[in-house]
């Protein structure tokens, strides 16, 4: 993926639209690389992370070997040079504090042959990979407009990244973020004709999605998380309010997605 190609001021509006499970994933993902560290400067900064491991999971009697600790450290930069160029700082700050919360099993100690375990668990753990993907169809079809592509091609994308929107509900039953929800349903409404509720039912479900989402207003205003004048001009604005516009799509595709999935049906386009 071309991030290079979208400001870095995009690119964080995109994750912050992500839930909260998924921004850390990314905000750790768009990091300094390790490998871009000077050696001695990564091999420091590895060895002050397995110093804070250990402290976090109470095994003191090893912080004083300072040998021990620097020869784990040399080691594990070796395997992030050799096998895992693409680690960030933040991100192996990540791993081993998962390690050692147990997150990827049962924890034992820190050394070469458990943060090698720690990383490919990093890899492969659902919810980066799901954090992932969300992010990457939302950088594609921002490329794709940015590259004027064939309306054909365009298309395409989005039905693809529906599908696989899809896939996740039935995975892990989570939606995609309401940006993108939005241009699935409307892929499925306007384009494909396939999701045909009647008027009565897509205005409850506005109703519903209305009524939560100036109640959660209401919470942020009174924890001053939102200003005063904030909240009026929102309360203002609502009839054009793209954020409230797609929250309701996403209620909408998601009762769609979860009909699928009941009935055991394939989403066919």
């Amino acid at each position: 993926m071309e991030n290079s190609l979208i400001p870095i001021q995009k690119q964080n509006e995109i994750i912050s639209q992500l839930p909260i499970v998924s921004q850390k994933y990314l905000i750790a993902k768009n990091g300094n690389k390790i490998t871009e560290l000077k050696t001695g400067a990564a091999i420091k900064y590895i060895y002050d992370v397995v110093v804070q491991s250990m402290i976090n999971s109470g095994n003191k009697k090893d912080l004083e070997d300072i040998e021990l600790i620097t020869n784990i450290a040399e080691t594990i930069y070796q395997l992030i040079v050799t096998k895992y160029q693409f680690l960030t700082v933040d991100e192996f700050k990540m791993i081993c504090f998962n390690g050692v919360t147990n997150e990827y099993g049962d924890y034992f100690g820190i050394n070469l042959t458990t943060v090698s375990n720690w990383i490919k668990s990093f890899i492969n753990d659902a919810n980066r990979q799901k954090a992932m993907r969300e992010y990457n169809k939302e950088l594609e079809l921002i490329l794709a407009k940015s590259r004027k592509l064939d309306p054909t091609e365009t298309r395409q994308i989005v039905i693809d990244g529906c599908k696989l929107a899809y896939e996740d509900f039935i995975k892990y039953d989570k939606m995609p973020v309401p940006a993108l929800s939005g241009i699935y349903y409307d892929l499925l409404w306007k384009d494909l004709k396939i999701l045909n509720y009647e008027k009565d039912v897509k205005n409850e479900i506005a109703k519903y999605v209305e009524s939560k989402y100036l109640q959660d207003l209401r919470v942020s205003l009174n924890k001053r998380v939102l200003k005063q004048n904030d909240y009026e001009y929102i309360i203002s604005n609502l009839d054009v309010n793209r954020s409230l516009y797609n929250l309701v799509k996403q209620a909408i595709l998601h009762k769609f997605f979860n009909e699928l999935k009941e009935n055991n049906e394939t989403l066919n386009i």
